[in-house]
Parts: structure tokens; sequence; C-alpha cells
């Protein structure tokens, strides 16, 4: 692939929790009642984004390294066919739990009406279309939530991931 990487520090933001944006979120809910897991990592990919074809290796890579932990990892494809996004997910071998976005194609017109967009908008990702995106909820904790708009940086995700798994 010839795009270059966009490595983005997790970045720790506080969310109200009248936040109805933030809670409408795909997956957000199921996280919050989450109690096995101390750790929840929400990721959004889409399957002709290059920048998500690199994270996959990473992702895989912490999946396999942390989920005998208390760790939960959702897979969030957007603007894509299901069947393209099956078959992104099935060329990087990615195990964790797959959900679809909002929208299943590659729509522009559509693209603002997103809450995913808003979302993204709100916390200052002007990326048109916004993927790679992490989001990481910590013992269900929604007041101080850590966002990656972009590649997570390996070693910081894997010392926070061993420091809060692990030590």
């Amino acid at each position: 692939m010839d795009k270059p990487h966009e490595y983005q520090a997790i970045e720790w933001v506080k969310i109200s929790r009248s936040d109805k944006i933030f809670h409408s979120l795909i997956e957000v809910q199921d996280s919050l009642k989450s109690k096995n897991q101390k750790i929840n990592i929400i990721s959004y990919f889409a399957e002709w984004c290059p920048n998500c074809h690199y994270e996959a290796l990473t992702l895989r890579d912490l999946y396999q390294e942390f989920s005998t932990f208390a760790i939960k990892m959702t897979l969030v494809m957007n603007y894509s066919d299901k069947k393209q996004s099956r078959d992104f997910v099935e060329l990087y071998d990615l195990k964790m739990n797959i959900l679809f976005g909002e929208l299943n194609s590659k729509q522009e017109s559509k693209l603002d009406q997103l809450i995913f967009t808003q979302f993204r908008r709100m916390n200052d990702d002007l990326r048109k279309w916004g993927t790679p995106f992490h989001i990481i909820i910590l013992n269900g904790n929604i007041e101080k939530i850590g966002i990656v708009k972009g590649e997570f940086i390996l070693k910081e995700i894997k010392g926070f991931l061993t420091d809060k798994l692990i030590t």
C-alpha cells in the first residue's frame, strides 16, 4: 500500500452522561452493560480504507495477545457492503465480534447524517471518512473515554493494555 500511516495517540476525552450521540453509536450500549470486561475497544473500519488494512494486522495481534484477559474488542465495519466487509475480516483472520455500521456503501451524500460522523466531528476528527477510529472504555466509565483518530501507536496501546489487564 502506498498511503502513509495515520498513527495517533490515545486522546482521553470527557463524555457527558446525557450525550445522546455517543450513546447512539453502534456497540456503545452493549459495551457499557458488559460487566465481565475491564476494557472495551470499539474499532470502526472500512474495507476500502488503506489505513484500515494496515491496522487490521495490529488489531488481530492485539486480540490474539489480550483476548484471554478481561477485554472485549468489537469491529464495526462501515461504508461497504456486508460481503466486502466479511471478505476483509476473513482476509485478516479477525476473530473479535464483528458488526456492521450505519452505512453499507461509500455514499458521500449521507456522510454528514451519520451518528458516527457527528461524534467524530464533535471530537475534532476532521478526516472525511474517519477510519480507522477507536473508542476505549475503561471499567464501563464513560465520563472519560479514549479515542484514537487513526491507527494505534503499537507501543502505547500495548503498554496501556498490559498495565490495565496484566499488572
